[in-house]
């Protein structure tokens, strides 16, 4: 069965949230684990053989300005096949997918297929490929040819032995090929809809059909990227960094932005509102928060793979909305799910211990610590000092476990399943941000990241939201001395 790789983004428009995912071969696949499994994929026919983007050598990719814009390129003979994948909104229209654009960089033609792969039934009419009900790949024109086999190393020695077949006119799972001529100089556009099925788009009509794709109506990969710069470049700006961490920083914050799926984990919410706030956007965090609190149980753990990571975000995300300047009516809504959350991680039955010097203990009272001073600026001072109480408890490891002991039973060292995807998008942000721009008990921590790797480089950060305002800073060289 197809999945998307560990290394796959999300992609989606400005605004509309994610799309799908992108592998580094420039396959899409479905967000989430529901609905149907399946790939969309693109491969070039030429000259000497046919090329398979994930099996070749030549094969890399980059995201254009940093932004959820991929483009991916294999060499061809006499030059490249390109293949750009981006969320886009069709003109004209409230139709959003993943678009497929394959450029024939080469002063020869080529063939371009495009591969679904599913265990699930497929059906075509020649321009759209179909699965449970839902136009999952459209063309802009009918293919000129066919081919279909049930894995993918069996349809590639069909396409390299030319068996092609006539359109199926029935059901079939396992790989299908639409086939186009791609003249060079030009290119050729697909829509693909990763998105799960949704009532309204699926249909069980025997012969379905949608609204044809012109490749008018969607935007170029420049213009979504310019789109995407646009619209992060509002709010915290870090300027100075090595042209690596701009990347990765300008990446991680377009990926914040896009907002999570509807089948993210609470821990991935929550990292994602503390992430947002940081960058200033408060706007965008309501509903996020909203869907923390209500995968709160009883008894104040929030609801997650690992809840104990989750509830501990859920409280940095609360402090860090205060910090970004949220009114008091919107903190004092979340007391109850704050001082349940609060003492669950100070004494829940059902928490795991926290060792001395853990990770985890380390960041439950860094976390408790963090919301104590917005609880006295809105009057629940009571509420305050139980939960200054448990983060003091916490740092000193509840229990006298020692973390480097050896035998922890069941204590929680860290989080207990792996950091990854958004959530790890979400801490590059906050600690790019907090390297710059810290609060600490005492005040703010001002380049606390600065290693000496950094000597002479002149550092800036812009429009940092702290509970003492809005921060501007940048540290200049003169010499060997900053200023």
């Amino acid at each position: 069965m197809p999945r998307p790789s560990d290394a796959a983004t999300r992609v989606g428009d400005v605004g509309e949230g994610p799309s799908g995912l992108v592998d580094r071969a420039g396959s899409v696949s479905p967000l989430g684990a529901s609905g149907p499994v399946w790939s969309a994929q693109w491969w070039i026919g030429g000259e000497d053989r046919w090329h398979v983007p994930s099996d070749e050598p030549s094969c890399r990719q980059r995201a254009i300005d940093s932004m959820p814009v991929l483009e991916t390129i294999i060499k061809v003979p006499s030059g490249d096949a390109i293949a750009r994948c981006y969320g886009a909104v069709l003109a004209g229209s409230d139709r959003r997918g993943v678009v497929v654009d394959v450029e024939n960089a080469s002063p020869v033609p080529f063939a371009a297929a495009f591969v679904v792969v599913s265990d699930d039934d497929m059906t075509t009419d020649g321009t759209s490929v179909w699965i449970d009900g839902v136009a999952v790949v459209q063309l802009t024109r009918p293919a000129a040819r066919f081919a279909y086999a049930s894995t993918p190393e069996q349809l590639r020695l069909a396409l390299d032995g030319e068996r092609f077949l006539e359109r199926p006119t029935g059901a079939i799972a396992g790989v299908l090929a639409l086939i186009l001529p791609v003249p060079h100089t030009t290119s050729l556009m697909a829509l693909v809809d990763p998105r799960p099925p949704a009532r309204a788009r699926r249909t069980r009509d025997p012969e379905p059909t949608v609204e044809p794709f012109d490749r008018v109506t969607a935007p170029s990969a420049t213009q979504v990227a310019s789109g995407w710069n646009t619209f992060v470049s509002r709010g915290v700006r870090l300027e100075g960094l090595d042209d690596a961490s701009v990347a990765a920083f300008d990446a991680a914050r377009a990926d914040v932005l896009m907002g999570p799926e509807p089948t993210a984990d609470a821990r991935d919410l929550a990292a994602v509102a503390t992430a947002t706030a940081r960058l200033g956007w408060l706007d965008e965090i309501g509903e996020v928060i909203a869907a923390v609190v209500d995968s709160q149980k009883l008894d104040g753990r929030i609801d997650s793979a690992d809840p104990l990571d989750a509830t501990t975000r859920f409280l940095a995300a609360t402090a860090a909305l205060w910090s970004a300047g949220v009114d008091a009516d919107r903190l004092e809504a979340l007391i109850g799910p704050i001082a349940k959350a609060g003492h669950w991680l100070g004494r829940g039955r059902r928490r795991p211990p926290l060792p001395i010097g853990s990770p985890a203990a380390s960041a439950a009272s860094a976390a408790l610590h963090a919301i104590t001073p917005a609880l006295v600026a809105i009057d629940q001072a009571g509420v305050a000092a139980d939960l200054r109480a448990f983060a003091v408890t916490l740092a000193d490891g509840d229990d006298a476990t020692d973390a480097n002991a050896a035998d922890t039973g069941d204590a929680a060292d860290g989080p207990t399943s792996p950091v990854a995807g958004l959530t790890a998008s979400a801490d590059l942000v906050i600690a790019a941000i907090d390297a710059a721009v810290a609060e600490t008990a005492e005040g703010l921590d001002v380049f606390g990241g600065w290693t000496p790797a950094s000597l002479g480089a002149s550092l800036e950060a812009h429009r940092v939201p702290t509970r003492w305002g809005i921060v501007s800073v940048a540290m200049r060289w003169h010499g060997e001395r900053p200023a």
